[in-house]
């Protein structure tokens, strides 16, 4: 017998298998077991192979699902496979260089910022790329700075591209350059004799060294507070999540909680994404709107620029030429089908006629045609179609550069750990006294190339999100109390009331029905509310309320800390299970 075990949680879907038939064949592996197994797919509760992963999987052809079983540990990373082996476009989706868009030719800014610093000091001139006609080319190699008037060639070596025998050991190999570290820094070596065979003089300057300096020398520091050059943009920098904040503290009348209808499979089908590689430009900036894609600027508000934002500088622009609202489409589709046939008629579908215009509605609406054969309650397959239309698109923006951790049970491998020259150790402890756990990251010049990640792509999602929450949030104005990433609390006033629906990016009504009449907060993830019916809510991010805590922390407790503006007061609450170290 197989049984299919999900969990609420958005990180694992987990598949166990149970045996009533001891003649049943052994397999090298459980997941191969599964997917020989009849009826496997039918305990999962998909009513053929063909619905799993949007129909990837055929009766005949199962490699993928063994795939997903082997390498596949997350539900996202089991979604991204679905979607680049049945829904990807060719020549759509770029795979972002791990150390971003600029070849060893680019400049630094550190770099600049030492040769003005130079400049500024010794009252000369230096040519450097974002100054005059660029970097100099002297002996067929293009240098960092160059002073005319006294023939000197500056350099500034960055130590992971020029092989830093301080910072790097000399065995370890240069992960772009396939050689020893030791053979970059002789080429280095070799490249500054060259130029000083020609006459020029040599002024190094290595890049652990100049931020030893920018935080010791007073001098410097001073000059780089008026110093406006800018840091390269870093797309990163623009991928963050949805926008939760209290904008009232204590309201009493009212009030309605409204909740977006999957707010991200939204954005996924219907909004506009960027196609391709962008183009960087640094210089000869045009208006603002000719450009899609990622800016680094200075902005002076108030909100948008069409209600008065300035942007007085623009420092570089990462732009699409091509952009597409349909890269996600059939993805979506897929799983939106599967979830909304397992949630079953809707409570008014009650004739012949009703399930047939519920049909006929939402083929209009969504472009999907539903299968009544199909539409049935089902709450396993819904919450895995669920999770797939929800956890796909945080795969774009996974961070290759995140903390991991090792556990390590001898010396030699405890010395091997820290002794690597591509990690940079964050934390050790000792779990055990057998055992010991190192925290580490890798260093962002060895991080690895990934072909399953495009910040681009998530940084679009969630900005249009926070897009599609502002407009909402625009139309309320002053009558919005809270807001969370997908959802709004706000006072009625009975004819500000935003229309309802079941399709995605529309509202649905969280309470149904039922009005909030008290409503309290202490900032985000944090309020509670009482409502006209008698229920009361109670939500406080980072604290477990069972049922002692319950108690102590809820509507009644809040409101009184609110009301009275109560600094003081605290609340002791009790985390029954905890693991300590002896």
């Amino acid at each position: 017998m197989l049984v299919f075990a999900y969990t609420a949680s958005d990180v694992e879907l987990r598949c166990l298998i149970l045996f009533e038939d001891e003649d049943m064949p052994f397999h090298d592996s459980d997941d191969e077991l599964l997917i020989k197994s009849p009826g496997f797919f039918e305990a999962c509760g998909f009513l053929k192979p063909s619905s799993l992963w949007g129909g990837i999987v055929s009766n005949s052809n199962f490699e993928f699902l063994k795939d997903c079983g082997r390498g596949y540990v997350t539900i996202a990373s089991a979604c991204m496979a679905a979607y680049r082996n049945s829904h990807i476009k060719d020549d759509t989706i770029a795979m972002v260089p791990a150390h971003g868009y600029r070849s060893g030719k680019n400049y630094s800014p550190d770099a600049i910022r030492w040769l003005d610093y130079i400049s500024s000091c010794e009252g000369i001139e230096i040519q450097h790329s974002l100054n005059k006609n660029g970097e100099r080319k002297i002996g067929g190699v293009f240098v960092d700075g160059y002073c005319e008037e006294t023939k000197t060639v500056y350099q500034y070596q960055g130590c992971f591209f020029h092989g830093c025998g301080v910072c790097y050991d000399g065995d370890s190999r240069h992960p772009l350059k396939g050689i020893t570290m030791s053979s970059v820094r002789q080429k280095t070596a070799e490249i500054c004799a060259k130029i000083q065979a020609l006459g020029y003089t040599v002024v190094e300057m290595w890049e652990h060294e100049f931020l030893r300096r920018k935080k010791e020398d007073p001098n410097l520091q001073s000059f780089l507070t008026t110093h406006t050059f800018q840091d390269r943009l870093n797309p990163r920098d623009s991928f963050f999540g949805g926008r939760t904040n209290a904008i009232k503290l204590h309201h009493e009348g009212n009030i309605k909680y409204v909740d977006f209808t999957s707010l991200y499979p939204w954005v996924n089908k219907y909004c506009l994404y960027p196609v391709g590689h962008p183009q960087i430009i640094t210089e000869n900036f045009g208006e603002i709107e000719d450009y899609f894609g990622i800016i680094r600027c200075r902005v002076i508000p108030p909100f948008a620029k069409k209600k008065g934002y300035r942007i007085t500088d623009m420092y570089e622009v990462y732009h699409f030429p091509r952009s597409s609202n349909s890269l996600f489409r059939t993805y979506i589709d897929t799983f939106l089908k599967i979830k909304q046939e397992s949630s079953g008629w809707p409570s008014n579908c009650t004739t012949e006629e009703r399930k047939i215009a519920y049909v006929q509605e939402y083929e209009q609406k969504e472009g999907i045609k539903l299968d009544p054969q199909n539409i049935e309650k089902n709450p396993g397959r819904r919450q895995v179609a669920k999770l797939a239309l929800n956890s796909f698109w945080g795969r774009w923006g996974m961070n290759t550069a995140r903390m991991q951790l090792n556990y390590v049970h001898t010396l030699s491998e405890f010395n091997k750990l820290l002794a690597e020259p591509s990690k940079n150790i964050k934390d050790v402890y000792l779990p055990t006294p057998e055992v010991a756990a190192i925290q580490w990251e890798f260093r962002k010049e060895f991080v690895s190339q990934d072909a399953s990640t495009n910040v681009f792509l998530a940084s679009f999602t969630t900005a249009w999100a926070r897009i599609k929450l502002y407009d909402e949030m625009e139309k309320l104005g002053k009558s919005v109390l809270y807001h969370d990433t997908d959802s709004i609390i706000y006072a009625s006033d009975g004819t500000n009331d935003p229309p309802l629906g079941n399709f995605l990016g529309e509202f649905t009504d969280e309470l149904d029905g039922d009005t909030i009449t008290t409503f309290v907060s202490g900032g985000p993830k944090n309020y509670a509310f009482k409502t006209k019916s008698g229920e009361t809510c109670c939500k406080d991010r980072g604290f477990t309320l069972n049922s002692k805590n319950v108690k102590k922390l809820n509507f009644e407790a809040m409101e009184a800390l609110i009301q009275n503006m109560d600094l003081e007061t605290t609340i002791p609450l009790e985390t029954p299970n905890k693991i300590t170290q002896n």
